[in-house]
């Protein structure tokens, strides 16, 4: 794929790696008019194969044997150019879809989901194109992605919920075997586990996890890395900040800001059950029916048990690089869980809207002003570019934000 920076490709990579069944019947077609017979009936036999495409570096490096082909094969069934971004994809929620009150095993197979859906230990849908589905909290939905991705085994792939999905409390990880798509064309499973309130989605259609190629060689960025990169900056107070002062060993560090923050209403079993699911493709919703604003000064009470939309005191700039962000502030032991959805994309501006949750039934939080948030590792992309074609919804945002299929204020 060209010679990389760093770990993670960018959406123009990701598209460009995708060959097409017709163009590989050109190619067998321009073959036979040269009557080289020898490589026709190796791309054939590539394209009678469960694989059905190639990445650039393996369509030029013919004629090769099938087998190293399909080894350095990097296709995406079914991807939509809508949902690319940066320096990843949104998938898209696939025709199954598997519901259980339990967690399974990690590492399931669909032939394992299976299994247990014949033994009626979970249940199975098979859904068309277009249905809604709602998703309920106190479930966990084992979700088959409409795509289904064969990557090449040099790569490995990072999922997480995407940014609105994290933002309405719904966690999202991906559960299926490890290195599953360098050996096979599969679908992408994943766990999706709605906290706090019932969401609703489009068969099909609605984007709800996203994923990032990774090399599976290259490390995140180091503290010196960070340190001298011109690709990130920091600002607290409309002031930059020196990198070092937000720079941890090899993680960027965040810090609460207790201006504001919303807060999920506090429903009743009985009351989930009526609530209108939020439908995830809306844009116009009133978030009135399902947050409430609280204004802070120096500190905040989260109460256990409720879901908090905070905001950070940084405000970044990212160039050619994009974050992972930890899941936890200070170990288990808090309680406090943050960053429902875990990625900052490349080319973003703002601050970061931080998704909490207080698990421990008993014990509040007091959240101090400056307080550490959490912190981030940062890769590198393995292009540069000065350009950002695509622009999210939260881009400029002042945390926090509200997700965005609410009607903004």
């Amino acid at each position: 794929m060209g010679n990389k920076i760093g770990a993670v490709l960018t959406g123009e990579e990701i598209l460009s790696a995708q060959v097409s069944i017709e163009d590989l019947a050109k190619f067998i077609a321009l073959m036979h008019s040269q009557k080289r017979r020898k490589d026709t009936i190796r791309i054939k036999a590539l394209v009678e194969s469960v694989v059905s495409t190639t990445c650039e570096e393996s369509f030029a490096a013919f004629p090769l044997p099938p087998e190293e082909v399909s080894r350095e094969t990097f296709y995406i069934k079914h991807l939509n150019k809508d949902n690319l971004d940066n320096d990843s994809i949104d998938f898209v929620v696939g025709t199954t879809v598997y519901s259980s009150n339990t967690i399974l095993p990690e590492g399931m197979t669909e032939v394992e989901l299976d299994e247990f859906a014949a033994k009626k230990t979970i249940a199975k849908f098979e859904l068309e194109e277009g249905k809604k589905f709602d998703f309920f909290p106190g479930n966990n939905y084992y979700v088959l992605s409409k795509e289904e991705v064969k990557i090449p085994d040099f790569l490995r792939v990072f999922v997480d919920a995407k940014s609105t999905i994290g933002r309405l409390g719904c966690l999202c990880s991906y559960a299926g075997p490890e290195d599953h798509f360098q050996k096979s064309q599969s679908r992408v499973i994943v766990k999706i586990t709605p906290c706090v309130f019932p969401m609703r989605v489009t068969i099909g259609k609605s984007p709800l996890f996203q994923a990032i190629f990774l090399y599976k060689e290259e490390s995140h960025m180091t503290r010196k890395d960070l340190l001298r990169s011109e690709d990130l900056g920091v600002w607290v107070d409309k002031k930059r900040v020196k990198l070092e002062e937000v720079v941890d060993e090899d993680e960027l560090l965040f810090h609460f800001s207790t201006r504001r923050a919303y807060v999920a209403k506090k429903l009743s079993k009985k009351e989930l059950k009526k609530i209108e699911p939020i439908d995830v493709d809306k844009r116009d919703l009133d978030w009135n029916k399902y947050f409430e604003e609280v204004q802070g000064n120096n500190e905040l009470t989260l109460d256990p048990g409720r879901f908090y939309l905070l905001g950070t005191q940084e405000y970044v700039e990212f160039g050619s690089i994009c974050a992972r962000l930890s899941r936890d502030v200070g170990g288990y032991s808090t309680g406090l869980w943050t960053q429902f959805a875990g990625v900052i994309h490349a080319g973003f501006k703002g601050e970061i809207t931080l998704e909490c949750w207080l698990s421990d039934p008993k014990m509040p939080k007091i959240i101090r002003d400056g307080e550490k948030a959490g912190s981030a590792r940062i890769d590198e992309l393995s292009k540069k570019t000065k350009k950002f074609e695509i622009q999210g919804s939260y881009m400029d945002q002042r945390a926090p934000r509200l997700p965005k299929v609410f009607k903004q204020d």
